[in-house]
């Protein structure tokens, strides 16, 4: 899951909110069957920590990119990230942090003068 959190917003905040969704709707790496794990660690180069939910900072000319890491069941995994992004909206919503967004807002606009070469006709 990637969020894109604007510079002025608390992105301390915005970090504790999404490693607290993860915890709460993923699988814990202590969960997994031991085979599975053995499996995740020969495919993935990952260690037992690794697999914990970790949330990445990525800067970039907007806005900071917070992806968190975490793991789901081969099955549900859309339902995970459903539940995840409505908490994780609420949340956001309740702490004040914002979505960024590459979007313009237009604050002013200069006068405005028009005129017209036609003459009027009786």
């Amino acid at each position: 899951m990637i969020l894109p959190i604007a510079y002025r917003d608390d992105r301390h905040a915005a970090e504790q909110i999404l490693l607290a969704a993860a915890r709460r709707h993923t699988i814990a790496a202590n969960e997994l069957p031991a085979e599975a794990f053995e499996k995740m660690k020969r495919k993935y180069f990952v260690r037992g920590a690794d697999l914990e939910p970790k949330v990445y900072w990525r800067l970039t000319d907007s806005w900071l990119e917070l992806t968190v890491r975490y793991l789901t069941g081969v099955y549900g995994a859309r339902d995970v990230k459903d539940a995840m992004s409505r908490e994780v909206l609420s949340e956001l919503d309740e702490a004040g942090i914002g979505l960024a967004s590459a979007t313009f807002e237009v604050v002013g606009v200069p006068p405005l003068r028009v005129t017209s070469h036609e003459r009027a006709t009786e």
